[in-house]
């Protein structure tokens, strides 16, 4: 797994016995030989596109037009993560790091 990778994490925990939900998510920290990664929520929710800490995406494996929402990060277990589908791209990186600087 790599930073800037756009992947569906499972929602199911441990605690939470229900059936199978994911969402896309995108990691924005992944250390090799760790178990827990740091993912950042995507939405196709436009009514989320008003602060600064979100981020526009166009990709072919998301539905429509989505936000990534970095001021919802949060830590998971690698071992949630369903499936990896493709890297952001080099200008959305950008501005990616530069919200984690800036935070």
């Amino acid at each position: 797994m790599k930073k800037g990778t756009i992947c569906f994490l499972s929602l199911k925990t441990e605690q939470n016995e229900g059936p199978l939900q994911i969402r896309p998510v995108v990691i924005i920290s992944a250390e090799k030989n760790k178990k827990k990664v740091y993912v950042a929520p995507i939405t196709s929710n436009e009514m989320m596109a008003t602060e600064p800490t979100h981020i526009e995406i166009n990709h072919k494996c998301l539905s429509r037009k989505s936000f990534i929402l970095m001021d919802n990060t949060q830590e998971v277990d690698s071992s949630r993560i369903i499936e990896e589908l493709e890297p952001l791209t080099t200008e959305e990186l950008l501005c990616l790091d530069h919200i984690l600087i800036n935070q």
